[in-house]
Order: structure tokens, then sequence, then C-alpha cells
């Protein structure tokens, strides 16, 4: 009984705390350069970071696929006040923001940031019938012009960093 309550106790602490690593960019689709697509089932959004005196380029994708592809990104749907919380908390800010920070790192550090940002992920691989886990670096976007609404999209997008190669 002890050992049940407390595995409880810790899986309750784990899930709540997930999402206060993560964090969460605002983004305005009229201001900043997003890309962002939506046909049917498959929402793909893209965002690229260059930073020419680093000689890096961070891009940001989500890729959303119909079901039974092989490849998928998370979609969440989180409360209007949840989402008040994570401004509150720090972990949310603009893409504006972020992306000064990011320009202010040199690629080391931008590797151990990128680092930073990992989520862990359980799941249940229906396929293979077996639990899973997954480890993936990754932001989530939410777009200003849904703040309105009760419930808010927010979007994961993979954080890959590339060194530019400069061909002649």
């Amino acid at each position: 009984m002890k050992f049940t309550i407390s595995l409880l106790i810790f899986i309750s602490g784990y899930c709540y705390s997930q999402p206060n690593n993560s964090l969460f960019l605002m983004a305005d689709k009229n201001k900043d350069s997003i890309s962002f697509s939506k046909e049917k089932q498959t929402v793909k959004i893209k965002y690229v970071i260059r930073n020419n005196d680093q000689n890096y380029i961070l891009d940001m994708s989500h890729l959303k696929f119909k079901k039974n592809s092989s490849f998928d990104h998370f979609k969440y749907l989180l409360p209007q006040e949840m989402i008040n919380s994570f401004f509150e908390m720090g972990n949310a800010k603009t893409i504006a923001d972020f992306k000064k920070e990011v320009l202010s790192l040199d690629s080391n550090k931008l590797d151990k940031f990128i680092r930073q940002n990992t989520n862990y992920y359980g799941y249940f691989d229906s396929k293979e019938k077996k639990f899973k886990t997954d480890t993936r670096n990754t932001v989530f976007v939410f777009f200003k012009n849904d703040l309105d609404n009760e419930y808010i999209e927010c979007y994961e997008l993979k954080l890959t960093s590339m060194p530019i190669t400069i061909i002649d």
C-alpha cells in the first residue's frame, strides 16, 4: 500500500513537472517569419534562425501527418490558464525574444541549450505491443491570435542545429 501511494505521488509529480521544463514560444503569424500550413490532418510548421557570425543554423520544425504515418510530432490543446502560468514561471516567451537569445550563443552553447530542452515521452507501441520511451529535443509554439480561445493549440517543434556550409 505504501509503495502504491509513493508510486502515485512520484508519477503525478513527474507528470506535473514535465511541462515546467518545457519552453513555450508565442509566435505572431503576421509579424514573425514562421511558416505554417495546414491541409486536412497534415500540419507543417517551420522556423529557421541563422547566425552567420557563429556559422550555424537552428532549424525548428513540426510535422504532423495523417494516422498510420511513420513520424509524428505532438500537438497539445492546453487551457488558457496553463499558458498564462507558463509566462509567470518564465517558461514562455515570444519567438522574437527566443531568437535574440539564440543569436547570442556560440555553437557549443547552442548545443547545450538544445540539450536542456529535452522532453521525455513514455508511450505504448500498439504494433509491437510494448511500452517504449522517446527523448526529443523540442520546444513548443503557439500563436498569439489563439490566446483568446479557451484551449490553445501548442505544437511540438524539433530543434536541429547545423553548421552553415559554404560551397565554392
